[in-house]
């Protein structure tokens, strides 16, 4: 896909999930009559900090543009951290890293298996099949390991994009976004203590998973 059809195709998802997040904003916000922000922990970087980041933020997209090489992305990314914030490396969750390293492992071992592959095959003939099983297979193996295990059986890359995208959404691990908040949630000592995160968080999740798994395929 070229980067058109790519941004083209993403706004079919882009459009109306930024409408149910506004309308999920206004919800909870009038429930609890005021939206509550909390300035204690917020930290102002340095000009210069911002803008090295930014650098940065330049570089790492132009590694996904393929227009530089990744490694040499990966290069300027540590260089510059280490620079900036050496300690940042670390307070990086590598036990989250990991497993989801393990599960582009998994996927890779999976799909090698004769009998998973004819599956596969099989079953991703149509493009509705492909966009349905983007959906399911993320819900038990995160959006992205699930894009990588169905996109060498599949030539319809539009229905698996929007399929892994939508994906995202439903359970807790559909997407390292979701876990990755909800560490942060249980991380917050003030957070933590209040009850009903997850019930709240699952029930948007599921009725946004619904709503948009059709909308996206009319649209």
């Amino acid at each position: 896909m070229s980067p058109a059809e790519f941004f083209a195709s993403t706004l079919r998802i882009g459009i109306p999930s930024f409408i149910l997040l506004c309308v999920a904003v206004l919800i909870e916000t009038r429930k609890s009559g005021k939206i509550s922000v909390s300035l204690e922990k917020v930290h102002i970087e340095s000009a210069v900090k911002c803008g090295v980041y930014s650098a940065v933020l330049c570089v790492i997209l132009l590694a996904v543009f393929r227009v530089i090489d990744y490694r040499i992305a990966l290069a300027v990314t540590v260089c510059a951290m280490a620079a900036c914030n050496i300690r940042l490396f670390v307070r990086v969750d590598y036990s989250l890293l990991f497993t989801f390293a393990g599960f582009f492992v998994f996927t890779g071992t999976i799909a090698s298996v004769s009998a998973v592959s004819d599956f596969l095959e099989n079953a991703l003939k149509t493009p509705l099949s492909v966009y349905t099983a983007g959906i399911a297979a993320s819900q038990v193996i995160s959006n992205v390991p699930a894009a990588l295990l169905l996109s060498g059986f599949t030539q319809n890359a539009r229905e698996l994009l929007l399929g892994v995208n939508v994906g995202g959404l439903g359970t807790l691990i559909a997407s390292l976004a979701s876990v990755i908040s909800y560490k942060l949630f249980n991380a917050d000592e003030i957070a933590s203590q209040k009850t009903g995160y997850f019930r709240i968080f699952t029930l948007y999740n599921l009725a946004f998973l619904a709503v948009l798994a059709v909308a996206v395929w009319v649209i």
